[in-house]
């Protein structure tokens, strides 16, 4: 995790960066998620099971269920798109 905030990517993909973590460990991950010259200049992409609970971290939730977002129509796929 260290690396991958070190690099500065234009695009961060995190898979459930928060599993496993104790609280001080949390809260200094949503710090340097937060921060701002990081936040100003990354898009950081969250895969979650949990809600996570991080102002400042995120600017956009997407929630899905059973692989989709929004209504699901009669022929199985999403009525909104991002």
């Amino acid at each position: 995790m260290a690396v991958a905030l070190a690099l500065r990517v234009d695009v961060l993909l995190l898979d459930e960066p928060f599993n496993g973590l104790d609280a001080r460990s949390h809260a200094l991950l949503e710090d340097a998620l937060a921060d701002p010259a990081r936040v100003s200049t990354q898009c950081i992409v969250i895969s979650s099971h949990a809600s996570i609970n991080a102002p400042g971290v995120r600017d956009l939730d997407l929630l899905t269920m059973d692989g989709y977002h929004g209504t699901r129509t009669e022929d199985g796929t999403s009525r909104t798109a991002i």
